[in-house]
């Protein structure tokens, strides 16, 4: 009696070896006939999905809003609506401050904010903001970030500030942000101190500031604007500083110089900001 499980050939073979050459090739066309029956299968349903999809109601998905790194005013929320403080001065106030610098003025006029004047230069000062530091020292920890015109001035090595770097005669807005969001970026924890620059637009013809102090300190602050009815506008600012310290051999001196030049005319617009400085 033959064995149900084994399978019947396809054509009678003589021999056990002629029997397994049949057996392979029934397989394989077995398989084949299986793969193209698939295919021919699956080729309607693609068709009928292709054609039903834009017979389907389609949902509107909602607009998204992505901001970058860069926290700069006027994005379109109210500061008295978010659930941290912001706190913020203007160009006419930092003008008519009896301040030295921005540091000082910082450490006068904004709650939380405190001034470690370590190097003895007034440009190369510690920010204290409760409890977290925006220094000039490499190796500090560093918690405080520092934007202008919307691009970080946190040094890539360390996070440190360059004070001498940053063009106080040229500033229009600070504002000092208290909130740990992601969107200030690294090192950020204590939150975020954002600057914005004057431009030809708001701030044309030419202004100058000129003080003399103690220890034979000279500061003159310059800058003007320009700007045309074609939509070409451009700033320049510059500060010089120089003094002889309250100590013996505690000389220092500062230069830098900023400009900005832009078009604003539809639906062409670009700006180009540039900056330079030089201390000891």
């Amino acid at each position: 009696m033959q064995d149900a499980s084994q399978p019947v050939p396809c054509t009678a073979i003589a021999g056990n070896s002629s029997r397994g050459v049949a057996r392979q090739r029934c397989r394989r066309a077995a398989t084949g006939i299986a793969m193209a029956a698939a295919v021919l299968v699956q080729r309607p349903a693609v068709a009928q999905w292709d054609t039903a999809a834009p017979t389907r109601d389609s949902a509107v998905l909602p607009e998204v809003l992505v901001v970058a790194t860069a926290p700069l005013p006027g994005i379109g929320v109210d500061s008295d609506l978010v659930p941290y403080t912001v706190q913020t001065v203007r160009g006419d106030q930092l003008d008519g401050t009896r301040a030295s610098n921005l540091t000082d003025y910082l450490a006068r006029n904004l709650a939380g904010v405190n001034v470690n004047d370590i190097q003895g230069s007034p440009f190369q000062s510690d920010i204290t903001y409760r409890g977290y530091r925006a220094s000039s020292m490499p190796g500090m920890p560093q918690g405080l970030s520092v934007y202008l015109d919307g691009v970080r001035v946190n040094e890539p090595f360390g996070d440190v500030i360059s004070w001498d770097m940053i063009p106080e005669a040229a500033l229009a807005s600070v504002s000092l942000v208290s909130s740990a969001n992601p969107a200030y970026g690294l090192n950020s924890l204590g939150g975020a101190l954002a600057m914005t620059t004057r431009s030809g637009l708001d701030s044309p013809g030419f202004t100058a500031d000129l003080s003399y102090g103690s220890g034979n300190r000279k500061r003159a602050d310059l800058s003007g604007g320009v700007r045309s009815d074609s939509g070409w506008h451009a700033f320049a600012a510059g500060t010089l500083f120089q003094e002889h310290g309250w100590r013996d051999n505690s000389s220092g001196r500062l230069g830098n110089v900023f400009a900005k030049a832009a078009l604003r005319a539809r639906p062409t617009a670009w700006t180009c900001r540039c900056c330079t400085a030089a201390a000891r």
